[in-house]
């Protein structure tokens, strides 16, 4: 993406990839393949890292960070997120079936970030009736 390369996005995009952007935006692998080609900031660029990969057979998920940054209203801008990515070996080859991206809410300047419960609320956090123990016989008819 970063070298504008339409031949080796075509490559890795499955005909029947999916995208869901960061702003819930979905969009298909043409469509994908027409926006990098017509994209106006030509600057903009996406930093991903993988974090994790799966493998199960012929699927693979990937999760990883990014940042996308890019010019709005002449300033540069960086929007960091998550990513989800699945794969599917085709051929010896490995083809994107699936993109999804979540941005990271940011704090504003200056607004303290509230501290997470250390201790919950509930009596029994969790509980199955079927396996707790009781006070009513356990021979009673059913």
């Amino acid at each position: 993406m970063n070298k504008r390369d339409q031949y080796g996005l075509e490559l890795v995009l499955s005909p029947l990839f999916v995208n869901v952007s960061a702003t819930g935006d979905v969009t298909t692998r043409n469509q994908q393949v027409v926006a990098l080609i017509n994209q106006e900031d030509k600057t903009a660029t996406t930093d991903a890292r993988v974090i994790t990969v799966r493998v199960l057979g012929d699927v693979a998920v990937a999760n990883g960070t990014y940042t996308y940054t890019h010019k709005l209203n002449g300033n540069e801008v960086a929007e960091k997120g998550v990513f989800t990515h699945v794969f599917q070996r085709q051929h010896g080859n490995w083809v994107c079936l699936n993109a999804q991206r979540t941005l990271l809410r940011e704090e504003a300047p200056g607004k303290k970030t509230a501290k997470a419960k250390t201790k919950s609320d509930a009596d029994l956090p969790f509980h199955i009736p079927l396996f707790s123990k009781s006070d009513k016989s356990s021979t009673s008819n059913q």
